[in-house]
């Protein structure tokens, strides 16, 4: 009777012991917060196992013991789904395991500035995590021009290619009624790297015009940095372009020296295609252009436009307002 007695007070006692330490484990551990000073956006891939999402939150500070994480995981069954994550200061370990197995996915935000080029675009979209920079240019090759500028929603599931499509949607979206042709958005391209401000886009496009209307070479200092950066990246390493500056000011010298069909100092009318994604401010003036008596133009050092009818006033203009 006293065995029996002394087993059951043991097993008791174990009871409550073990109860105690599972008290513990919960407060001091599964509920305790991360040391986060601020939010943090993690990123889980598909097929993530419970280990490695343990070890990626852990090294982002997200949680406090990865093997509390990966324990309380595998005893309750929790799910690792992929997406964006957003994990705040003082968020615990129990919050992050619900969040990540709720699927409480965060859609990450990346804006696209008006006149980029396709592999700045790229660079951005490796930068946060979305799609790597070959799977976007493999995926965005020839669409150059059509990828809208704009801000845009992305979940972590996307492809390259979605990338892509929703870039080209957004486009027809903004272009439906504006019957655009391959011409006018090449001229808007130009238009996009060469204007300062609005107001100034309307004019650029109709001394362009004219340009072309006499055959005169449009000589687009944006189109010469273009064929310029596009032959320089073509020898690079992945890591290199990736961390390439684009759109470095022309110098005279290369108005001649890059060998480009870009190049409009060689190149008579327009360029082969679009040297960036312009905005719908420059699609609307290359199709409204400004009527002028103008050829030439340029931007004096304190940020005027100076437009001129004959290359001795543009020689004045640049004499006065350049040096």
């Amino acid at each position: 009777m006293k065995i029996i007695k002394y087993i059951a007070l043991s097993l008791l006692i174990a009871f409550l012991l073990l109860l105690a330490l599972g008290a513990y484990f919960y407060k001091k551990i599964l509920i305790a917060p991360n040391s986060l000073a601020n939010p943090v956006i993690i990123k889980i891939e598909n097929n993530t196992t419970k280990k490695d999402a343990a070890k990626q939150l852990k090294a982002a500070g997200a949680i406090g013991n990865e093997y509390i994480f990966l324990i309380t995981a595998i005893l309750y069954h929790k799910k690792i789904n992929a997406g964006f994550y957003e994990i705040v200061p003082a968020m615990t370990t129990a919050e992050v395991i619900k969040k990540i197995d709720a699927k409480e996915t965060k859609l990450l935000k990346v804006v696209f500035p008006e006149g980029w080029r396709t592999e700045q675009m790229a660079e951005r979209l490796n930068e946060n995590g979305i799609v790597g920079y070959e799977e976007f240019m493999a995926a965005a090759e020839g669409k150059e021009g059509r990828l809208f500028p704009d801000t845009y929603l992305f979940n972590p599931k996307m492809t390259g290619s979605d990338v892509v499509v929703m870039m080209l949607d957004d486009f027809e979206t903004r272009t439906e009624n504006l019957s655009l042709t391959d011409d006018q958005l090449t001229l808007a391209s130009i238009i996009e790297r060469e204007a300062a401000n609005d107001a100034d886009r309307g004019l650029i496009a109709g001394i362009y015009n004219n340009r072309l209307k006499i055959g005169m070479k449009l000589q687009s200092d944006p189109t010469v940095e273009y064929g310029r950066d596009s032959n320089a990246t073509a020898q690079l390493s992945l890591t290199e372009k990736i961390d390439y500056t684009y759109w470095k000011s022309a110098k005279t010298a290369e108005f001649t020296s890059v060998k480009s069909v870009f190049n409009t100092y060689l190149v008579s009318g327009l360029p082969a295609g679009p040297i960036c994604n312009p905005g719908l401010k420059s699609i609307e003036a290359a199709l409204s252009p400004s009527p002028s008596k103008y050829y030439y133009f340029l931007y004096g050092k304190d940020g005027v436009l100076y437009p001129s009818s004959t290359a001795i006033e543009h020689e004045a203009l640049a004499a006065k307002y350049l040096w």
